[in-house]
């Protein structure tokens, strides 16, 4: 069956949930390979195309579910929702991190002088940024698309002409980057182009499925001809993941609306978790790291990037994050039910 736009099929809703449970692997696999102390080899870039700007589909998706489900928009609810599902279990799961890092250990990478802040102010600038932990820059960006919410809104319903502004916008973050001293600021100006195109795919999906189906060969040989640039480390005078990310999304969409229905129904569990994973798995990856080295006898902190070995640790190490995140939420779901949203985000 295929999906439309009309009627929003469960076929429709299926493939962008097992997109969403890619997506999240691939994000963690991107959390996991700056903990492997792996030579840069062709192998490692192969990894890193797939793996590295993955948050790039995670906001695509983000945007074309927010669309999905805007027709009955209300701020107040929407910010409630968002406050108790997000904001909150990112406060609680950020505390032993910053504990760690203001009352404990310093945190390497920070700006200066940020440890001769007082500790509330170091705590509030964690929490702000969310540098306390490598994923957690991501939830402080979001708040900002919470709070746009409105904005959004609006251009959907009133000034769609503005959904042009997506490619300047992608240019402008392709030869930018990601970067910059205002941290979530820079992340949400960086990632907004890709949240408006999820927004507008979701309002024309039916549309823009066809012209995927009639561009498809083009398509495949720009993303993998961004992908063998990448891996070869062609200068293209932009930021080739920045294009490659939003490029290959027609592909993916076209594949899962093709497969979804051969695709486990477990995926659909992942799916579902994956904000959780995505709130707890550097808790596990900062296990896996002192586990694995202690038992191999590597010299190591929460902080250094010294275990030893390539593609099969990656791969190791990233099952059994995977694994050890979703048991955790799991269980918290099991202890908890519903209120488990309040501590994991799922």
């Amino acid at each position: 069956m295929t999906a439309t736009t009309a009627g929003r099929s469960q076929t429709f809703l299926r493939s962008i949930h097992v997109f969403r449970a890619m997506a999240i692997v691939l994000i963690v696999g991107a959390h996991v390979q700056p903990v492997i102390d792996w030579p840069d080899t062709t192998t490692k870039r192969l990894v890193l195309g797939f793996t590295n700007e993955s948050s790039t589909y995670f906001m695509f998706i983000s945007g074309f579910l927010f669309h999905h489900l805007s027709g009955r928009f209300a701020y107040g609810d929407y910010l409630a929702i968002k406050s108790r599902n997000v904001v909150l279990p990112y406060i609680l799961l950020s505390l032993p991190a910053i504990v760690m890092f203001v009352f404990v250990s310093q945190r390497p990478g920070l700006w200066p002088d940020f440890y001769n802040m007082p500790q509330w102010e170091q705590v509030l600038a964690f929490l702000v940024t969310g540098k306390h932990l490598a994923p957690m820059w991501f939830i402080p960006m979001m708040v900002l698309f919470y709070l746009s919410a409105p904005v959004f809104v609006w251009i959907d319903r009133r000034q769609p002409m503005l959904y042009l502004a997506i490619l300047p916008l992608l240019v402008y973050a392709a030869t930018t980057g990601r970067g910059g001293h205002y941290g979530p600021l820079n992340m949400y100006v960086y990632f907004l182009p890709v949240y408006l195109l999820g927004m507008w795919v979701s309002r024309n999906f039916a549309s823009v499925m066809a012209w995927s189906r009639r561009w498809v060969w083009p398509l495949g040989v720009a993303v993998l001809a961004l992908y063998v640039m990448y891996v070869l480390k062609i200068q293209a005078g932009f930021t080739l993941q920045t294009v490659l990310k939003p490029l290959s999304i027609p592909l993916v969409l076209l594949a899962f609306d093709h497969w979804v229905e051969r695709v486990p129904a477990r995926i659909d569990y992942l799916a579902d978790i994956s904000f959780g994973i995505y709130f707890v798995h550097a808790y596990f990856i900062a296990a896996s790291k002192l586990v694995i080295s202690t038992l191999a006898d590597v010299p190591t902190s929460a902080t250094e990037v010294l275990l030893p070995g390539g593609f099969p640790m990656f791969v190791f190490v990233m099952c059994v994050v995977m694994l050890f995140s979703a048991l955790s939420i799991r269980l918290v779901q099991g202890v908890f039910g519903r209120r488990s949203r309040m501590l994991v985000g799922a």
